[in-house]
């Protein structure tokens, strides 16, 4: 799979010249061949329009699929009834005989085999080249595959050189994060995210010398990664959507590194929900520019620093470290994939991680800001101000299950005690537990024990990732003295409020239940469930007023 780059950069004709659009595309050829693993071929400033155009046509024709292509421009753009050309040091006062028609280069990416295709455009006007006036939709000549533009510019407005900087704006910025040692991957989704983010911060700090905010147009539906080591590519662990994680990509991407005698230097990529990524910017913006929509005091500017420096670096750190975990001690004896279990145990950790990620995000929400739609589940839940996997857990694994509440118990691990949460139904304690399934096991159990940083290393890790996992059950005591109710999925507490909120929605699903069993096995039902409780002591009582029919049973 090859990775082509065709570099462009003019200073344009000697009746409108620029200082460094050139000294920019030498510093673009150069962060590609170095930092992105890209074949680069830098175009002479001096060639006439009509050989620049098929140069870049017989590149996009060599392309098969698999590869990426990426045709990059930095000079002069000039709009020339609707349409945009790019100038060069030959072309003419009348431009269009002497330019080079930016839908031509449109054309070779549409047509090109290649399953990556990017166009870059460091000019004035370059939104023009999408065809849209500043929409973020891409133009109809691009539909399918990872097809991107990306513009230092809308259609109408004028990009701007830097001389404090010697450079473009868009160029320099995006050199330098590209050259920057971390992160060792990146893709063009998290760039363009930055980039808005620094020219968010350079015009809050310089409103005279404003520049033009850089965005991207495009369907990225097979994520393009630009900066990428030489070598196999790093494990993805990425966000698709907010509720989308890509499992998929995760294990095909694990699978090389499984050979190797350590993980600790596997390179890792990880990828954020574009709405997390673009919330924590919003944070950040509010913090660079001490312009907040509405008043907050010292505290809440500090809870927002934590969120930005803390929270979002030590979620990823978390999912690294579980991941590595999981790659050395959850592989297949030859080594050519992870087990099973362990896919089971890793992608139901990184979902509840996420989870808890967004629960806090959602809970940050200040006045007079304007709602979005990836909090509508949160609504109604309690806030959440930490991202242990408990928090995430819980919403993670009860949606396709019936749990009224989760309980506290104790599991045993190397001789020691651990606190975990157990799912329960009836409130039966041990009895429930001992009932679980592989599924719940493997779910609502292990990954909570790959949130404790200092049993990471546990030989039982491993072994509970090869033992049967009824060997376990045993092991594990219910206390009945916190409870997570599933309505709110609140703070673990024992409160009576949680307690009783728990009971109801206990009493509710078992009248329910009792309703639709047929005759005979409603005795059976009411012994079981009137004599087990132990955890919800009220249940009994809250049971027999939604359903007094039950002991009426008992006594028969």
């Amino acid at each position: 799979m090859v990775r082509k780059a065709i570099v462009l950069g003019s200073n344009g004709p000697s009746w409108q010249e620029l200082q460094f659009a050139e000294t920019d595309a030498d510093r673009m050829e150069m962060t590609l061949n170095t930092r992105c693993d890209f074949e680069v071929e830098r175009l002479p400033s001096d060639l006439d329009y009509h050989e620049i155009q098929k140069r870049v046509a017989d590149a996009a024709a060599a392309c098969t699929a698999g590869d990426t292509l990426m045709v990059y421009f930095s000079g002069h753009g000039e709009l020339l009834r609707g349409r945009l050309y790019l100038l060069l040091s030959g072309t003419k006062p009348t431009i269009f005989d002497s330019a080079i028609n930016a839908h031509y280069l449109l054309d070779s990416l549409q047509f090109s085999e290649a399953s990556n295709k990017l166009l870059i455009l460091d000019c004035c006007h370059a939104g023009r080249a999408a065809g849209f006036k500043g929409s973020e939709q891409f133009p109809e000549e691009l539909k399918a595959g990872s097809e991107l533009i990306l513009c230092a510019s809308d259609h109408l407005e004028r990009t701007r050189e830097l001389a404090e900087i010697g450079a473009g704006f868009m160029t320099h910025h995006m050199c330098a994060m590209l050259e920057a040692p971390r992160p060792a991957s990146m893709t063009l989704i998290d760039l363009a995210a930055e980039l808005k983010r620094r020219a968010a911060i350079h015009n809050a700090r310089q409103p005279k010398a404003k520049v033009p905010v850089p965005y991207l147009f495009g369907s990225d539906r097979s994520t393009f990664v630009i900066k990428k080591p030489k070598g196999p590519a790093p494990v993805f662990i990425h966000f698709d959507g907010v509720d989308n994680f890509n499992a998929t990509a995760l294990f095909e991407t694990i699978r090389p590194y499984l050979k190797w005698n350590t993980t600790e230097r596997a390179p890792f990529e990880v990828r954020f929900p574009q709405e997390f990524s673009e919330r924590i910017q919003t944070m950040s913006s509010y913090l660079e520019t001490d312009q907040w929509p509405c008043e907050v005091d010292e505290s809440t500017k500090d809870q927002a620093r934590a969120l930005r420096d803390q929270v979002f670096p030590g979620v990823e750190q978390d999912l690294i470290r579980v991941v590595r975990l999981i790659m050395t001690m959850g592989a297949l004896d030859d080594k050519s994939d992870l087990s099973d279990r362990a896919k089971m145990v890793l992608e139901t950790y990184i979902r509840a991680k996420m989870t808890a990620l967004k629960r806090v995000l959602s809970s940050y929400w200040l006045i007079n800001e304007p709602d979005a739609p990836w909090r509508a589940d949160l609504r109604e839940l309690d806030s959440v101000w930490s991202t242990s996997l408990i928090y995430g857990l819980t919403l993670t694994i009860a949606t396709n299950r019936t749990w009224a509440f989760w309980s506290d118990a104790d599991w045993y691990i190397d001789d020691r005690r651990v606190r975990i949460f157990v799912p329960q139904f009836l409130g039966t304690g041990n009895s429930e537990v001992m009932a679980y399934d592989e599924e719940t096991f493997y779910q609502a159990i292990v990954p909570q024990i790959l949130e404790l940083r200092d049993l990471q290393d546990s030989s039982n890790t491993y072994i509970s990732l090869v033992r049967p996992y009824s060997s376990f059950l045993r092991e594990i005591s219910v206390r009945g003295e916190s409870i997570i109710e599933t309505e709110s999925h609140n703070i673990p507490d024992g409160n009576q409020r949680t307690i009783a909120r728990a009971t109801r929605v206990t009493a509710e699903v078992l009248a329910n239940h009792f309703y639709k069993l047929p005759e005979e096995k409603r005795h059976d039902f009411a012994v079981d469930t009137l004599a087990s409780s132990k955890i919800l002591k009220e249940l009994r009582n809250r049971l027999l007023e939604l359903a007094p029919e039950i002991e009426d049973y008992l006594h028969s």
